[in-house]
């Protein structure tokens, strides 16, 4: 399996005092193969699980099995108290991404204005500029430096 059909679990306990916290469950067959690492808060460590896999686990400390009193807890068929997680499910949709743009005039965003001049007796139309970022890109791309005022909006 690729890790993309795997769910990321942290494991972590919260007490300084031990010298070793070990994690196993059903997700090891009960191997006891996750050894968290000490931190300044206590111990942790992960393990991949399948999405929306139930797992039960427990912490060996100093080599006692123990189950961590804050998470959740069940009775297995034996009569053991084990603590349990369920992964999430996996989820179907993707991750849509926002189309990205440039502010770049299209002939659909030209504004004819009149100017009062007439070829051939018809009024010719002057172009005006749709935004201030329109006229200033037109500008930079002239050469011409950007206009001060749209400088201190982009900012």
């Amino acid at each position: 399996m690729s890790s993309a059909e795997f769910h990321q679990v942290q494991f972590t306990w919260p007490h300084l005092e031990p010298s070793t916290v070990i994690v196993t469950g059903t997700f090891d067959k009960w191997s006891s193969s996750i050894y968290l690492t000490r931190t300044s808060t206590g111990f942790e460590g992960t393990t991949s699980i399948p999405w929306g896999e139930k797992i039960k686990f427990k912490f060996v400390v100093d080599g006692q099995w123990i189950v961590h009193e804050d998470q959740p807890t069940e009775v297995d068929p034996g009569g053991f108290v084990n603590n349990v997680y369920t992964a999430p499910l996996k989820s179907t949709s993707p991750i849509e991404t926002p189309p990205t743009t440039t502010a770049k005039p299209t002939v659909e965003d030209v504004v004819p204005v009149t100017n009062g001049h007439t070829a051939h007796g018809h009024d010719v139309p002057e172009i005006a500029a749709v935004s201030e970022k329109s006229t200033a890109d037109s500008a930079v791309e002239q050469g011409k430096p950007a206009s001060n005022d749209l400088a201190n909006t982009i900012a």
